[in-house]
């Protein structure tokens, strides 16, 4: 009764969640209408030591999360999907469709018909600036594909110490601080 060992596999939709949406008019809209799918294991296993008065418990866990949206909320008066999206820094992490929880969009560099960079009268690389391409380049996803924990617990008579170590493996991070860094001149990039 000392080794531990169990598998989970997952696959569960979720129906009914709060959004807020746009109407046609710009208005906010609170409504109950997303759907999201997740599906993903988890694998924790674990032992419990004990050496003479002392007692080690310690466990590993790793899970694996994919989660789709398979439903949004929809505008009553034209039919088209809501765009429900929070801009950070240059980057909008758009909810939609197809999509991920937490999928990252940018605009990205303007180029010409061959691929090539388009740059400004002074020398400096464009943006795009047509409707349907701003924010239209993804980037990848915020959250982690692969999570893990390993906690371990001491225990000596009636004193216990215990620790946790989490790690996240996956999901792309943006640092304002870096980005300014660099903008300056200052980083060591």
């Amino acid at each position: 009764n000392r080794l531990s060992f169990d598998v989970t596999y997952y696959n569960s939709t979720m129906s009914n969640l709060y959004l807020v949406g746009t109407s046609a008019s710009g208005k906010a809209v609170p409504m109950n209408s997303a759907k999201i799918r997740n599906q993903g294991i988890e694998a924790p296993i674990g032992y419990d030591f004990k050496l003479g008065q002392v007692r080690w418990k310690t466990s590993y866990n790793l899970s694996f999360n994919d989660n789709k949206i398979l439903r949004t909320a929809y505008d009553e008066e034209t039919g088209r999907e809501n765009i429900i999206a929070t801009y950070v820094g240059g980057v909008q992490v758009l909810y939609k469709e197809g999509g991920s929880m937490g999928d990252m969009y940018v605009t990205d560099l303007k180029r010409d018909d061959k691929g090539h960079y388009v740059l400004n009268s002074q020398g400096g690389l464009q943006m795009e600036t047509e409707s349907s391409k701003t924010y239209g380049k993804l980037v990848g996803n915020q959250n982690a594909d692969w999570q893990m924990g390993w906690s371990n617990s001491f225990t000596y008579k009636e004193f216990t110490l215990s620790f946790l170590v989490n790690g996240r493996i996956g999901g792309k991070v943006l640092s304002m601080t870096e980005s300014y860094l660099d903008g300056y001149g200052l980083s060591q990039r």
